[in-house]
Formats: C-alpha cells, sequence, structure tokens
C-alpha cells in the first residue's frame, strides 16, 4: 500500500520482521484502504471510526470506575492521525449522554506523547476541581495516514510500527473517593532544536509523517538525564532495592540499564551471542560491543577462574 506499483517489496518486508510487530489493529477492512482517494476521505474515515472507538472506549472506562456520564465534569480528546470540527469529544457527548455543561478540551499536535500529556493536563484541572469527574479519550488510527506510493524510509518505517487504537481513561480529584493509581507530580518540558526530529508534513495527501533519522540521538541527548519524574522516582527506586555500595555505583543507574542487564544476564548464563542478538533487535557486533557487560556480582566468579587458570 505504501509502494508504488510494480516496486521491489524486499526493503519493506526486512522492514516490518525488524519491527517485531505481532499483529496490528486497522481502523478499516484492508480492501477499503485502496478506495480512500484523497486526504477528505481519509480524514472522514477518521471521524467516522474515532467516534465509534471514542464511544465504546469511554463507556468502558467508565464502567469500570463505577461511574456514570452525567458525573463528567469535564473531556479532553487527543489526537494526531485526524481532524474534526466540531471535535470528537462534542460528537460524543450526546451519544455518551454527558451534561450539557461538560468542559471540553480538544487537543491536536501531541503525537506519541498525547496519553501522558493528557493525563497531567486533567491532573493539573482536578487539583483545581478537587470534587470533579475529568475523562482522557486517546484515538489515533495512523493507517490512515499512511502514504500511498511514498517509498520513503520514514513512511516504510512508521508503516511498520504503528497501527490504530483508542483509549480513556477516568480520573477524579483530591476530594472524591476512588480507587487506582494517583498521579503525584506532573511536570513539561521543550527540548530546543527539535521540531523536524517527529512530526507531520502536511500534503493535498493527507499527514505525510517525519521521522528524522537524528531520533536516537535526541534522545540520549536529552532523555537519559532530564531530571524528569519517571528519572526521579527510578531513584528512589534504587534506595530501596540495593545496598548503599551499590546505590553509591553506576549500577541500574538509568531504566534503560535494565535491558542492558537482561542481555548480559543472557550471555552470562551461555546463550549463544546470535540467538541473543536477534532476541534483542541488534546485531553481533553491537550486543557485544555495547550489552556483553555485567557490572556487578560477577567479580569474584571471575577472579576464581582466572586463580584456578594461574593454579594449573
Amino acid at each position: 500500500m505504501c509502494l508504488p506499483e510494480n516496486a521491489d517489496r524486499r526493503l519493506l518486508d526486512r522492514l516490518h520482521r525488524s519491527a517485531r510487530v505481532d499483529y496490528r489493529n486497522l481502523a478499516l477492512p484492508i480492501e477499503q484502504y485502496g478506495k480512500l482517494n484523497g486526504f477528505g476521505a481519509a480524514n472522514d474515515a477518521f471521524v467516522s471510526v474515532a467516534v465509534d472507538l471514542g464511544l465504546e472506549s469511554v463507556k468502558a472506562a467508565l464502567d469500570a470506575a463505577e461511574l456514570e456520564p452525567t458525573d463528567v465534569d469535564m473531556i479532553m480528546f487527543t489526537s494526531v492521525t485526524g481532524i474534526a470540527a466540531p471535535s470528537i469529544d462534542a460528537r460524543l457527548a450526546a451519544a455518551l449522554g454527558l451534561r450539557l455543561d461538560v468542559k471540553r478540551v480538544p487537543v491536536f499536535g501531541l503525537g506519541c506523547v498525547a496519553g501522558a500529556a493528557g493525563i497531567a493536563r486533567i491532573h493539573d484541572y482536578l487539583r483545581g476541581w478537587p470534587d470533579h469527574v475529568a475523562v482522557l479519550l486517546s484515538v489515533e488510527l495512523c493507517s490512515l495516514t499512511v502514504q500511498r506510493g511514498d517509498s520513503s524510509p520514514a513512511n516504510l518505517v512508521a508503516s511498520a510500527l504503528f497501527g490504530d487504537g483508542a483509549a480513556a481513561v477516568v480520573a477524579c480529584g483530591g476530594g472524591r473517593a476512588a480507587a487506582g493509581p494517583t498521579v503525584v507530580a506532573t511536570r513539561s518540558h521543550l527540548y530546543p532544536g527539535s521540531e523536524h526530529v517527529m512530526g507531520w508534513q502536511v500534503a493535498d495527501t493527507g499527514f505525510r509523517v517525519m521521522l528524522d533519522a537524528s531520533v536516537p540521538a535526541v534522545v540520549r541527548r536529552y532523555l537519559a538525564d532530564d531530571g524528569s519524574a519517571h528519572s526521579y522516582v527510578w531513584q528512589e527506586a534504587r534506595k530501596l532495592a540495593l545496598s548503599p555500595a551499590q546505590v553509591a555505583s553506576s549500577l541500574a543507574a538509568r531504566p534503560y540499564d535494565l535491558r542492558h542487564a537482561a542481555v548480559s544476564l543472557w550471555l552470562n548464563a551461555g546463550v549463544p551471542a546470535p540467538e541473543v542478538a536477534k532476541r534483542a533487535g541488534h546485531s553481533v557486533d553491537v550486543l557485544l560491543r555495547v550489552y556483553a557487560k555485567c557490572m556487578d556480582g560477577q567479580q569474584e566468579q571471575v577472579n576464581g577462574k582466572i586463580n584456578d587458570a594461574l593454579d594449573t
């Protein structure tokens, strides 16, 4: 669907195998995508499916929270894969049975982080209205944005990674009794000069994905030690799980170090390097150069092996 007619599929097939995505959900039956003859048709499909999925998701979330639609004081809708005016949340209000005075906040443009950012924003709202109930709905229908005939690496990678889906969460302010996790803090952070890394180029055919090759470099530069709430929780967890000497070391300094530990464990257990590389999604060269390390717990064992060898 995203290759020109009679194009060589080998690169596309290799990308899909490397993505290790076992299955994906699609907004439409596969045979209907060929009938979408432009941005307008794709966006019409987005509006229709987003309303259906949104209705199902919000109803399920309210049922799980044992609340009624009339209990909802604010609904926030987020998406980056389609546009609608009236917005999707407005189209859902009557079908859900929301009150006429419900507050609506449609949000566009937050991309992959929209779920986390949305939870942060409804948390901020509920701090000001502690007796209120807020609903966050996210619908992303990425398959409707795939550009037919575009064999650029960004379009091919996006077709391999992203599928379609919807999710909703119900949050209650501190003045209401409610079960479930608690949001303890939020923060936002902009990374200068990263506007070109991920996003859309809006074309006559719709949303054309921007997925720059510098994504890993941006992640390494900005996210490893940005002092976020996630990093703070990780450091607190290290203090609970590790000895003081281990806390003072670089052992498990970042959440990503768990991946290093897992790969090292497999190698130390005797799993052949090619099999470990396959499971980790790396080449053997990258595996042995970057991941084949064990920072704690192996020193005595290795020293014993060296001493045994010298004794013989």
